[in-house]
């Protein structure tokens, strides 16, 4: 799904412009600071299951959380972000860069054994653009690590509310389960493997299905089949929270 009307290359710099000096994922500072860590920690591990050492390059990196916990983990990872802060955790590197452009990224071709970016695709104006310079920047064999949120499932087709992750000029594309993948393969990567929905625990993943499944699938349903003008009224005032994160995983072949 894309914006019906993309924001230009300049309303995108001055949105972005200091973003990641106050970006907290809509949680607020405090909570932020406590689980994120906990988020990128889970996706590290994901990450060594796939590629335990190398060159790292975390596009899109925001504070530099991940890329603390990375190095800490005897990578050699540096980030890359459009918004650049002005300091970093030490030993933390950024580079400015544009996944959006060809040749966007400051970086030599076949650079990094993996690149991770995780909740940036849906920012982006070109998608294939950015998948196309991701696949550059690999060395054959490389892994390709993002997620993004999920459109399209049942929740979000019934629940009585608007997805909170269609939002531009922040998010302009979001992804369904196979368009995501549709995207990786037309770039010359091979999905090695995705979920619809991850969560950095079992237990958060259960209560997010559950939420999920009872409001949105469950719920909506009931409020549609009884009074379909009361659901069509809510899914155009109503913004909801209900949604999935998907992951995926792709390598770069190595022929």
């Amino acid at each position: 799904m894309q914006s019906n009307v993309l924001p230009t290359v300049e309303e995108l710099a001055k949105h972005y412009a200091g973003f990641s000096e106050s970006y907290t994922a809509g949680m607020g500072a405090e909570r932020f600071a406590r689980e994120m860590p906990k988020r990128h920690a889970a996706k590290l591990a994901l990450v060594r299951r796939h590629q335990p050492k190398g060159r790292l390059l975390d596009v899109g990196c925001g504070e530099g959380g991940f890329l603390s916990q990375a190095l800490e983990a005897g990578f050699d990872a540096v980030g890359c972000d459009y918004s650049v802060r002005k300091e970093y955790a030490p030993g933390v590197q950024v580079f400015p860069g544009n996944l959006d452009a060809e040749g966007g990224l400051p970086f030599e071709d076949g650079s990094f054994d993996a690149v991770t970016s995780w909740a940036v695709i849906e920012h982006v104006r070109d998608p294939h653009a950015a998948m196309r310079e991701v696949r550059r920047v690999l060395k054959p064999g490389g892994f390709f690590f993002c997620d993004t949120p999920l459109c399209g499932d049942a929740s979000e087709r019934d629940v009585a509310a608007r997805s909170h992750w269609f939002c531009p000029p922040e998010h302009i594309h979001v992804f369904s389960y196979g368009s995501l993948s549709r995207l990786v393969w037309a770039a010359g990567l091979d999905v090695v493997y995705s979920t619809p929905s991850f969560e950095r625990s079992a237990p958060r993943y259960v209560a997010r299905r559950l939420r999920n499944v009872l409001v949105g699938v469950v719920l909506g349903r009931a409020l549609r089949h009884f009074d379909a003008d009361a659901w069509e009224r809510r899914r155009q005032r109503v913004v909801t929270q209900i949604g999935d994160i998907q992951l995926l995983v792709a390598q770069k072949p190595r022929g």
